[in-house]
């Protein structure tokens, strides 16, 4: 996947995005908005990552393709805003 930042439309304000890996090893690479930071991370089977929304305004993140990569899934957990609670439901 390439480099991208998700959106954050319709998601409660400042809450994080979770991402949890299942399968093969895959890296997960930043790239600041401006290119001129890179870092890169191992997300292992199991791994869980937290990412901001002041990260993903300050960065871009994507998996690079890979020739031998495995069988892998992720599962993304976002916090939708769905408008003011009616505790008389």
């Amino acid at each position: 996947m390439g480099f991208h930042q998700d959106s954050y439309e319709g998601l409660t304000p400042s809450s994080a995005i979770a991402i949890v890996s299942l399968g093969a090893t895959r890296p997960l690479v930043f790239r600041s908005v401006d290119r001129a930071h890179r870092t890169e991370l191992v997300l292992e089977h199991g791994s869980l990552l937290l990412m901001t929304q002041k990260t993903q305004c300050t960065w871009t993140h994507g998996v690079p393709r890979t020739t031998s990569a495995g069988r892998r899934i992720s599962l993304t957990f976002r916090c939708f805003d769905t408008g003011p609670v009616n505790p008389s439901r």
